[in-house]
């Protein structure tokens, strides 16, 4: 809304003011105040002004008042008012001929009303209307801002809609650079591939272009690029951007719920699988396509301690480079979290994928998490069916596990453990240590170089010469050692069942002197 000079005639100041001149000009707009003080006045004006005047400027020559008229009218000012009896008595007829010739306003002002009396009313009256003009714009502008989200537009359309409203090329940009949405509002050449609009941020000088960063609580997921300098928005232009930098950041927000929301129910879906509690083959088919995930077919299961304190802070961070890293080698692999495990799906392409491969692409993955530098990576065979992954889930978790004990850190497939596997079965570690005790307890209270001898004799499948070179020592003193090793034992080192019995000891030794912290095995 704006204000006319035949308005501002009906407020109380110019109560008994008198047109004296362009009464057809009456429905010119005033946007401002000014008062007349030079004679140069026409060179600061901007157009849309009310002119204050009491022609003291020009009260030696009155007739200048004629080029007065015409300054002012070339730059579009909106009225003169003009007190009379102070330095000029009358207006000029050839002045009022001239006004109504070009129809301005010339408005006779009571002497006694102050230039304050009438600039304060109508610079409210002015800032009033324009602040409702405002008001209302901007809740026009509200209004298709939500209507265009409420009816299900995205973020694309949010910035198309900001460009059409501001007239200025905008883009969206996410945290990594990649550009989502690009609309031309009009005043600019488009790249030449016509995709993206890096000139904004390439070919631009800085301040040629203006970039809002979308927050949503502490993280950046993006920015707002607009082509166009910040003194050169108007207000209601501002506005815009900035109720379209808050509906973006809400809509960003909403978006992460959603998917923060489906992926629990993705993950308490896989859990249910993978650990056995979905026990129909249907079921487990029509929950996997709902959350548009593929567990039909061939599939082996990786496992990674979660729970390490360094991996803990990390685990987005190893999520979203096993999920490139399979993207870049075009192999579908499913990423959840169970209780302290992270658990990756491998799709093996029908066994196409052998178990050298599978190894082989956990080392690949261990090299591309790059913020970890010791890592172990647990594997389980493959299964041919959804309902089969809580078997390879389980071996993955007992070769990870074992790995571990074993050899602190590294890649260990379920297979590969061999006589291990028997032991992750036996929960009494007790029965184990009794085992271990009645085969090789005498031992333990020798010389280690004794049991260091009697592993490297099986090592060599009973070949004490063979053992003399693999422990550079003479060929008599590892017989010697051999021979005590019988007396202390009581047994006999060339019947296979002892030997089998004693290799059975040495691995049980193994893995009890790692699974108790590394503590000495003593009856």
């Amino acid at each position: 809304m704006s204000i006319s000079v035949a308005e501002v005639l009906l407020l109380p100041p110019f109560e008994n003011a008198n047109v004296i001149a362009g009464k057809k000009g009456l429905s010119r707009i005033i946007k401002g105040v000014t008062v007349v003080d030079t004679p140069d006045v026409g060179q600061w004006l901007k157009g849309g002004e009310l002119l204050l005047t009491t022609a003291y400027v020009i009260k030696e020559q009155p007739e200048k008042l004629n080029q007065l008229i015409k300054d002012v009218h070339c730059k579009q000012a909106a009225a003169i008012a003009i007190k009379l009896k102070r330095f000029i008595n009358n207006v000029p007829k050839s002045v009022i001929a001239l006004a109504d010739e070009l129809n301005l306003p010339l408005i006779e002002i009571p002497f006694q009303i102050s230039w304050i009396d009438i600039i304060s009313p109508v610079t409210s009256e002015i800032v009033k209307r324009q602040m409702t003009l405002y008001a209302e714009d901007t809740n026009e502008i509200q209004q298709k801002l939500l209507q265009n989200l409420f009816s299900g537009g995205d973020i694309n359309s949010v910035i198309y809609l900001l460009a059409d409203l501001i007239q200025k090329p905008c883009a969206y940009y996410d945290a990594a650079g990649n550009l989502l949405a690009f609309k031309n509002g009009g005043s600019i050449v488009k790249n030449p591939d016509d995709t993206s609009l890096y000139c904004i941020k390439s070919n631009l000088r800085e301040e040629e272009y203006l970039s809002f960063p979308i927050k949503v609580g502490r993280r950046i997921h993006g920015h707002l690029v607009i082509s166009a300098k910040w003194d050169s928005l108007s207000q209601l232009h501002r506005f815009v951007i900035n109720q379209v930098v808050v509906i973006v950041a809400l809509e960003i927000y909403r978006l992460l719920s959603i998917q923060k929301a489906e992926q629990h129910l993705r993950d308490d879906f896989l859990y249910e699988l993978i650990t056995g509690k979905i026990t129909s083959m249907e079921d487990a088919v029509e929950k996997a396509q709902l959350y548009k995930l593929n567990v039909e077919g061939s599939k082996a299961i990786m496992v990674i301690d979660a729970y390490r304190q360094d991996i803990k802070t990390k685990i987005s961070d190893i999520k979203n480079s096993i999920i490139n890293y399979s993207k870049s080698i075009s192999l579908y692999i499913i990423v959840t979290r169970i209780e302290k495990l992270l658990v990756f799906i491998v799709d093996t392409k029908n066994n196409t994928i052998s178990d050298a491969d599978l190894i082989c692409l956990a080392e690949n993955l261990k090299k591309n998490i790059t913020s970890l530098k010791e890592l172990s990576i647990g594997i389980g065979r493959r299964c041919d069916n959804p309902l089969e992954l809580v078997k390879s889930y389980l071996e993955a978790k007992s070769a990870l596990e074992l790995g571990r004990i074993i050899s602190k850190h590294g890649i260990f497939h379920y297979k590969d453990l061999g006589f291990y596997r028997l032991l992750t079965n036996c929960m009494n570690d007790h029965e184990l240590q009794n085992f271990y005790l009645q085969t090789l307890g005498n031992l333990e209270k020798t010389d280690a170089e004794l049991i260091n001898t009697l592993e490297c004799f099986l090592q060599t499948n009973g070949n004490t010469s063979e053992t003399a070179n693999k422990m550079y020592l003479h060929y008599n003193t590892i017989k010697y050692r051999l021979n005590q090793i019988e007396k202390l034992l009581n047994i006999n080192l060339k019947e296979p069942e002892v030997r089998f019995n004693l290799m059975v000891g040495l691995k049980i030794r193994n893995y009890l002197s790692r699974h108790l912290n590394n503590t000495s095995i003593e009856n």
